[in-house]
């Protein structure tokens, strides 16, 4: 199979003084889940949104090998080097999240800084980690019967994105539109290839990061509240955001409150 090369929207101006930053999205989304907040993160400096593969207008090939993590970090340093830009910051929110995390440990000569979103370094235990890989192929094994649209009903209804639930309607029918353009075989490719169990746990490497990180999370998002003050605690230049009021998605669904945490991080850094 040749290179896979991923669909990207990326700002003019790249290469000036300021960072640049790039979006990865989470697992059913596409690049234009950033809409929301990219403007306004433009004060930071110009931005790229990239679609991940077996998302959006990217790739969707069946061979499951171009789903797997490593085969996803070439396609995210693929975009850098086709942009000419040596170093970014990486802004993922869930599996994009992992994404940016596992490149911080095995490119780090590409990340300039990272904020994640609802992101975890993966299981370290290694039962749970197998129920997870188990539970992870089950569902996607249940797909291709499903098919999307009954799939992305279910996956919305998941209690992860009960904060989802209180957004306006018209709000929450176009993200589903825009979840109902994937395919059976990436969705399914995806949970194989790059769900959480899939990805080998990072926290013992997690002090070898030594880039400026904010990790954020929503106040109701329990689980990812404690792993965010992991991960955090873990990075020797971790920093902490609670969002409150608002769920797994943050950055959907308060981006105002997203945009202040995020803006103020780079504010205190450049006070620094």
């Amino acid at each position: 199979m040749g290179k896979i090369r991923l669909n990207i929207d990326a700002d003019p101006s790249l290469h000036s003084e300021r960072p640049v930053l790039v979006f990865l999205h989470g697992f059913t989304q596409d690049l234009a889940a950033w809409d929301g907040v990219r403007d306004g993160l433009r004060r930071i400096g110009p931005t790229v949104a990239v679609d991940l593969i077996g998302h959006g207008a990217s790739p969707k090939p069946e061979a499951l090998a171009s789903y797997r993590m490593e085969g996803c970090l070439e396609q995210v340093a693929d975009v850098l080097a086709r942009l000419r830009v040596p170093r970014a910051w990486w802004v993922g929110y869930s599996m994009g999240g992992r994404v940016a995390l596992q490149l911080a440990v095995n490119r780090p000569e590409l990340v300039e800084g990272l904020v994640l979103i609802s992101t975890t370094a993966g299981f370290a235990e290694i039962e749970v980690r197998a129920a997870r890989i188990s539970a992870d192929d089950a569902l996607a094994a249940r797909i291709p019967a499903w098919g999307v649209e009954a799939f992305v009903d279910y996956w919305l209804s998941l209690p992860l994105f009960e904060g989802v639930k209180r957004l306006p309607e018209a709000q929450q029918q176009a993200m589903r539109s825009q979840r109902l353009q994937n395919s059976t075989t990436a969705l399914a490719n995806s949970l194989r290839g790059m769900g959480a169990g899939a990805m080998m746990p990072l926290w013992a490497n997690l002090r070898d990061v030594a880039v400026p990180a904010l990790i954020l999370a929503g106040e109701l998002d329990e689980r990812f509240v404690a792993l965010a003050r992991s991960l955090a605690a873990a990075m020797p230049q971790g920093n902490l955001s609670i969002i409150p009021d608002v769920g797994h998605a943050a950055h959907l669904e308060a981006p105002g409150r997203f945009l202040n945490a995020v803006i103020g991080f780079f504010n205190r850094l450049e006070a620094a």
